[in-house]
């Protein structure tokens, strides 16, 4: 269970540092370690 909430919080994280709105969309410049736990809390 503790996995399971520590892989989306990773990703508000990285949001809230590194993303910015592009028009209606929120951009964010992600690294590979960042991107494979995004996809994985995606899902």
């Amino acid at each position: 269970m503790r996995d399971g909430a520590a892989e989306p919080a990773l990703s508000g994280l990285t949001i809230s540092e590194r993303g910015g709105w592009e028009g209606e969309e929120v951009v964010v410049d992600l690294d590979a370690a960042s991107t494979g736990a995004a996809l994985r809390a995606a899902e």
